[in-house]
């Protein structure tokens, strides 16, 4: 069996069924859309825990009551922190995907639970079986309906080093699943599947725990503290106890000493117990930190309390006043939040957030004040103590009940504090022409055009473990989910929807809903039916796609108040207008048209879903007006998610945005092509200083684009364009991108027409397959530009070629191959054909010493072969050179000095004599430092060079050029060195790289093998 046909059964083996067969009896009690039966649950915790080995180990009592009509024989646990060890089920799916995290954990990082012992409550042991991260208990007698059963267990739990969910900071840790939780059991039946990854599904109940830490650390948690004046010193239950809403500091112990004296240590150390009560929660999340600082506001008798550390001071600063807003604005929009306290928790996650009843954990990634990202992240995690906290849906089978929801929540707050236009930046911050502005729902809605139209997309309600495409998890129960909500919200009225939307969370809170109970209680809440769009929407991968093809007008005979049409006081109506539409993408909704004549009048209509329906997506509206129609618009307000706006207007010039590029990311517009403009100059020897200005062109699904440079050199008045139009078929291949190019620019003329298309799987895992074809004709019309013209054949000749390219990551190396077909194409001054191989590796099984491979092979024959076809030893031949602004003119860089695009061979120790042949074997090693000194020196990730933040790394060379294939592997030339480069500058692309080869043998003629050579560079060496 093929390495990729394993990773698939081995994922789909692993998926285990989503929700068990249905019970008949429980089944059929339920109606859709109101809460049933649910178990109840009380846990009693006594826990301990150890920094040193971040370790817990606790005592558990469970009490679980059979609320169900079934009589049960056994009971299940999650004990989720096994998935985090090499070899487990989730270890082994994540690797499957290309994710070896966990599969490459060292012991002493790895988590663990172990269960000692687990007995009836004064009675005898029982037997547990445990399969990875489920453990199944079989009850000595059976448990019938309304009868419980209380469990005592021991268990040991060890919190792994791994950024997710859970994981450790400092000495300090921030536990989620951290005791064995049991299973729900619901109308389904139970929900025991192997933790693959996604988020949890609990019962409601009650938690008392009593958490044993060392005295140096402060506790957050879900629940409320019983015992305040035993946990916490005098001072800060004085300030705890103060009245005032406004956010204060209860503790900074970032600026505290711990004593010196051993004695004083020791009782400072000392362990605390820390009493916790909480109560209507389904789960109990704790963490713990010697360094944090503290602060907290009220709001309607609701605690907000903030943990961060002082190096993020200034974006955390105002997040407890922050919190006691969102929190206001949630329960008007939403309904009552019923605990006394909420908290919010730096840690080094790797999500944005993460969400926990009472406490949520915030990445520390958000460091950027001109953006209100953080708040964007904490609206969105507080939110999930409604659609998740408190709505207890099952998100490991339908993740957008919590998700999606709690996605449109956070957009709703955010508007609500913020505004609905540019609320994601701060104000005053930044000049709006130079950034502008961008609000939350645009951001969600352009997610989902953008990932729609790679063609990857998968129905919302999949089971969160049977994504093919792990990237479409997200942006379906994300994107697609809330995008759809704030559609549903416009067509079925706003303050209807606002309403049904609360009266769903009052109906199932502390319950556990499911798609069919959400869909059938908004139903019901907005008086009609909109299961055609729930079905399509969240059920298939259906889309709204309308076009608008034509618009008629007719003079009517007599003017009259048009059949209904016109208001009461209006002119009468004098046109008929026919509008012939269209609707492609599965959902037919009602739409806004919008009739304007050209003195500025507009009539408004709304076309009935039920005309696409009829006519099966084709529809002919007719109506009337009071002036004679000049053009149309279909949902001019953009309320509709529509693919593709281009043809939603009776004019088809696009709109256009001009917007400056800023060299960092830029909002696109949804109904526009935003053209993106900089100044741009530089210098070349022969027309001195070239101005000019660059331009990309782009819409949100890429359907077509522009991007080029026009300017004039500063010597001569002689402009130059460099001009490229791209054009992908949505609707025929979303894979394929087609190309065409013009140039006359810095010596060249020319063009070139190309296709480039992914192949194979859809689905980014495995192999992945790329493949171009493409003509082109370049003509070097002025010799006294290039960097190198020697290297170049004067005049023009056209070319043909193809290339095909292939990558996959295993678990420790990221792959990469290439091959390249060039021939000349109907010339009578060249006759030539090559082959280009090259294939890489990144290996990174010594994590402080990573290595990259690259070895590669060419080949070209023919009667006449051009200098720019033959293969360079030292870097990139002149056609590689000519396609970096940097390479393809003299005075960019300065002819004296020693200079190696990376390229061809890349020995790089050659780079001032640049050899060639027909012929080309080269191998390179490189091993790249993320910072100024290699990781295997002690104290390196102090060092660090400020603003261009330079890296170092070692390399080895090695290969040939020559007249023919034959001695390729003899006689090689051969360099090793080092060399420093700065981190990614100018949107992330810019790289300069200064490599110093210290030996190479052969020597130049009269010089030493050893010898500092310095060769300057862009970008990275290969």
């Amino acid at each position: 069996m093929s390495g990729s046909g394993l990773a698939r059964r081995t994922a789909l083996a692993l998926a285990v069924v989503s929700i068990s067969a249905p019970h008949a009896a429980a089944r059929a009690e339920h109606s859709p859309g109101v809460p049933g039966w649910q178990q109840r649950v009380a846990y009693v915790i006594s826990a301990s825990y150890d920094p040193a080995r971040f370790e817990i180990a606790g005592q558990e009592t469970l009490t679980y009551w059979n609320e169900s009509p079934d009589t049960l024989g056994e009971i299940y646990f999650h004990l989720y922190l096994n998935a985090f060890r090499p070899g487990s089920n989730r270890a082994r799916f994540d690797a499957a995907n290309e994710d070896w995290r966990i599969m490459n954990l060292a012991p002493k990082r790895q988590g663990g639970q172990w269960i000692e012992r687990v007995a009836i409550v004064g009675g005898d042991s029982l037997r547990a079986l445990i399969d990875d991260t489920v453990m199944r208990i079989p009850l000595p007698r059976p448990l019938a309906g309304g009868d419980s059963v209380a469990l005592a267990l021991s268990f040991r739990s060890r919190i792994p080093d791994l950024r997710e969910r859970m994981g450790r900071s400092g000495r300090g840790i921030f536990a989620g699943y951290w005791y064995p939780k049991i299973c729900v059991y619901d109308r389904y039946g139970w929900h025991h599947e192997q933790h693959l990854g996604s988020e949890f599904y609990g019962d409601f109940g009650s938690f008392d725990v009593r958490l044993t830490l060392p005295g140096s650390f402060l506790l957050a948690h879900t629940g409320t503290l019983r015992n305040p004046e035993e946990a916490l010193p005098d001072s800060v239950l004085t300030r705890l106890k103060a009245p005032g809403d406004s956010a204060v500091t209860i503790c900074d112990m970032s600026r505290f000493k711990a004593p010196s004296d051993s004695a004083a240590r020791i009782a400072y150390e000392a362990p605390r117990t820390w009493v916790i009560h909480a109560d209507s929660v389904h789960d109990f999340a704790w963490a713990c930190d010697e360094r944090w600082i503290w602060r907290r506001a009220r709001t309607g008798g609701v605690e907000i309390h903030t943990f961060h550390r002082a190096q993020d001071m200034r974006r955390w600063w105002d997040l407890a006043a922050i919190g006691a807003r969102m929190m206001d604005a949630m329960q008007e929009r939403f309904g009552p939040y019923p605990y006394p306290r909420f908290s919010i928790v730096e840690e080094p996650i790797g999500a944005g957030g993460v969400e926990f009843p009472n406490i949520v954990w915030i990445s520390q990634r958000y460091k950027d004040e001109h953006s209100r990202r953080i708040e964007e992240v904490v609206a969105h995690e507080m939110a999930h103590n409604w659609f998740y906290g408190m709505v207890g849906s099952n998100e490991t089978a339908q993740a957008f009940l919590d998700e999606g929801l709690t996605t449109y929540a956070e957009t709703a707050v955010v508007e609500a504090l913020y505004g609905p236009r540019g609320n994601t930046t701060v104000p005053g911050r930044r000049p709006r022409w130079m950034y502008p502005e961008d609000d939350s729902r645009t951001i969600v809605r352009r997610n989902y055009l953008e990932f729609q139209a790679r063609g990857m997309e998968e129905p919302i309600v999949t089971h969160s473990d049977r994504f093919k495409n792990p990237a479409a998890y997200y942006r379906s129960v994300y994107d697609k989910a809330s995008t759809g909500l704030w559609t549903l919200r416009a067509l079925a009225g706003e303050s209807r929807f606002d309403r049904a939307f609360r009266e769903y969370f009052l109906t199932w809170r502390f319950h556990h809903p499911y798609a069919e109970d959400f869909f059938a209680a908004m139903n019901r809440a907005l008086g009609r039916s909109f299961d055609w769009f729930f079905d399509g929407w969240f059920r298939r991968t259906d889309a709204v796609d309308l076009g608008l093809r034509g618009v008629r007008s007719f003079p009517l005979e007599t003017a009259r108040a048009g059949e209904g049409m016109s208001s009461p006081g209006e002119a009468p109506d004098s046109f008929r207008v026919e509008i012939a539409l269209e609707s492609r993408g599965g959902i037919d909704p009602p739409v806004v048209v919008a009739i304007r004549d050209g003195a500025g009048n507009e009539a408004r209509r709304t076309v009935p879903r039920e005309a696409f329906v009829n006519a099966g997506g084709a529809a002919v509206y007719r109506t009337t007006v009071p002036f004679e129609p000049r053009s149309a618009e279909l949902d001019p307000d953009l309320i509709l998610p529509d693919l593709s706006r281009s043809d939603n207007r009776t004019s088809r010039w696009p709109r256009v945005r001009a917007m400056l590029d800023n060299l960092g990311p830029i909002p696109l517009p949804l109904d526009r092509t935003a053209v993106l403009w900089r100044p741009d100059a530089w210098y070349q020897s022969k027309n001195g200083v070239q101005l000019g200005a660059a331009f990309d062109a782009a819409t949100i699904r890429w359907e077509r684009g522009l991007k080029g440079l026009l300017g004039i050199g500063a010597r001569r008045t002689r402009g130059f364009f460099d001009l490229e139009g791209r054009l992908r078929s949505l609707r025929a291949d979303p894979r394929g991108v087609a190309r065409v190019r013009a140039y006359d620019i810095d010596g060249h003329q020319g063009w070139a027409v190309s296709l480039e298309k992914d192949l194979g799987s859809r689905i980014e895992r495995g192999f992945r397959w790329k493949a171009e074809v493409g003509v082109d004709q370049d003509r070097l019309f002025d010799a006294g530009v290039p960097r190198r013209p020697a290297e170049w054949l004067a005049g023009g000749h056209s070319n043909l070629g193809a290339a095909i390219a292939v990558s996959r990551t295993y678990r420790r190396v990221q792959w990469s191959g290439s091959a390249r077909l060039r021939s000349a194409l109907l010339a009578d001054r060249v006759s030539y054909g090559s082959l280009y191989a090259v294939t890489t590796a990144t290996v990174s099984a010594m994590p402080a010493l990573p290595l990259s491979l690259r070895a590669v092979f060419g080949r070209v024959r023919g009667a006449s072969i051009p200098p720019e076809e033959r293969f360079y030893l030292a870097g990139a031949g002149p056609r590689r050179e000519w396609g970096s602004r940097w390479f393809r003119s003299r005075g960019t860089i300065p002819t004296r000095w020693t200079a190696a695009l990376g390229g061809d061979g890349n020995v790089r120790g050659f780079a001032e004599e640049r050899p060639s042949g027909k012929a080309l074997f080269a191998v390179n090693v490189e091993s790249r430092s993320a910072g100024f000194l290699p990781a295997w020196v002690p104290g390196a990730k102090r060092f660090r060079i400020p603003v261009l933040d330079l890296r170092s790394g070692l390399f080895l060379d090695f290969g040939k050029v020559g007249a023919d294939g034959n001695d390729l592997l003899r006689d090689m030339a051969v360099d090793f060195g080092a060399g420093l480069r700065t981190k990614p500058l100018i949107r992330n692309r810019l790289l300069v790289r200064v490599d110093v080869p210290v030996f190479r043998t052969p020597p130049a003629p009269g010089e030493k093998r050893w010898k500092p050579r310095a060769v300057v560079s862009v970008g990275e060496a290969f």
